[in-house]
């Protein structure tokens, strides 16, 4: 399985229109993180509540109420970007950066996370909900929470990586990188192998590499935007 995924990056619409994009139904899959079903009837901000069939969830950015064990066990155990990622790098991935989590009484549901420097980029990761919850909205609920938490901030710019969720966050906006070329990355994960650099780093005078990489069926997983090309992970 490869571990290269294309970077995306939104086109800026308005916030009426992402909101209404984002309540849209989209289709649900097997894969975990990033893969959000048909929206809540109600989107409720951080500390609200909000009903999905017969279920009261609750959105928290309080990195004091993340159920650390669940999600490492959700990310290490589950996530196919950080299969095996030992526990005290789970730690420090969200201890330094900005998370928010899905609850509902019983426990913590879903979690995303986000690394910024608080004004001019931020980097959407760590993307999951529980299994026994997909299909309801909740991670396209964590979506729009990442696009109001830059907007509150002013920040002009947020990425992030996905497998196969492309049309998921299509429908929120992201786009493919316009420039894939310009990326580089320094990536020590065991197992990953290096790019090709005739395939990753066209010539900057060469206009059309770029979306032929991105048409290509192989393209998509050898382009240079990875999971490690900046802090955090898909």
């Amino acid at each position: 399985m490869s571990t290269h995924r294309a970077g995306l990056i939104p086109a800026r619409r308005p916030a009426s229109e992402r909101h209404r994009l984002l309540a849209r139904p989209d289709p649900e899959t097997a894969a975990a993180a990033d893969h959000p079903g048909p929206g809540p009837r109600s989107l409720g901000g951080p500390g609200k509540l909000w009903g999905v069939t017969s279920e009261t969830y609750r959105l928290s950015e309080d990195p004091a109420e993340l159920d650390m064990d669940r999600i490492f066990d959700w990310l290490s155990n589950d996530a196919y970007w950080a299969l095996g990622r030992d526990r005290s790098v789970v730690d420090r991935s969200f201890s330094g950066a900005y998370p928010a989590g899905i609850y509902l009484p019983s426990g913590q549901v879903a979690v995303a996370r986000i690394v910024s420097d608080g004004a001019t980029f931020a980097w959407l990761c760590d993307v999951y909900v529980d299994g026994q919850h997909r299909g309801l909205g909740l991670g396209t609920r964590l979506v729009q929470w990442a696009l109001d938490w830059v907007d509150r901030r002013g920040i002009p710019r947020i990425l992030l990586a996905t497998r196969d969720a492309h049309a998921v966050y299509g429908a929120a906006g992201f786009e493919p990188l316009r420039d894939p070329g310009r990326w580089m990355e320094i990536d020590r994960r065991p197992g990953v192998g290096r790019i090709d650099a005739s395939v990753a780093a066209p010539a900057e005078t060469d206009t059309a590499r770029p979306q032929a990489i991105f048409n290509s069926p192989s393209g998509v997983e050898t382009l240079p935007m990875t999971a490690t090309t900046l802090p955090g992970t898909a």
